[in-house]
């Protein structure tokens, strides 16, 4: 017998650490830890992108512009937060879909600048036979001086513990 109550002939479906739908609470909170934006965080994301706007790559062009440098892609910001999100533990292995994004950019994210996400549920939504219901994370993105750099809402959809069965 195994821990999910199947038989030792059933293929393991794995261990995460993720929520189900019903186990999140309106209001509660989830903050990651932080991350430096390096050069090669944003070559890399130019050459995966195919974004190789000067803004981002040409330092002589970015010294000309508000920016005085080059900043890093709002694209590779939303990435970061992504990936600070699944950090946090809670949508590994029971997010179903990503419903929507929606960012706001505050302020320019530069070579150097150390970020760190703040989340929190803001709404919860059964869809379905509660088999899964949508979660909606209001999210912060903040550099090492405390500035919010970007903030948004994200749309999850999220295995409820009815679909386990």
């Amino acid at each position: 017998m195994t821990d999910e109550g199947g038989s030792r002939d059933e293929a393991p479906i794995g261990r995460f650490r993720g929520r189900y739908f019903e186990d999140f609470k309106l209001g509660e909170e989830f903050h990651s830890a932080g991350r430096t934006i390096t050069e090669a965080d944003v070559v890399d994301f130019a050459n995966l992108s195919w974004d190789h706007n000067p803004i981002h790559v040409n330092e002589e062009f970015a010294r000309k512009t508000i920016f005085r440098s080059r900043i890093a892609h709002g694209a590779l910001t939303l990435a970061v937060a992504t990936g600070f999100a699944h950090q946090t533990g809670i949508l590994e292995g029971t997010t179903i879909a990503l419903a929507s994004q929606n960012i706001r950019y505050l302020e320019p994210v530069r070579i150097g600048d150390t970020l760190s996400l703040r989340l929190w549920v803001s709404q919860l939504e059964p869809v379905g036979r509660g088999n899964r219901g949508l979660v909606t994370l209001s999210t912060q993105m903040w550099n090492q001086l405390g500035k919010r750099v970007a903030e948004g809402e994200w749309v999850v959809m999220i295995r409820g513990r009815e679909s386990r069965r």
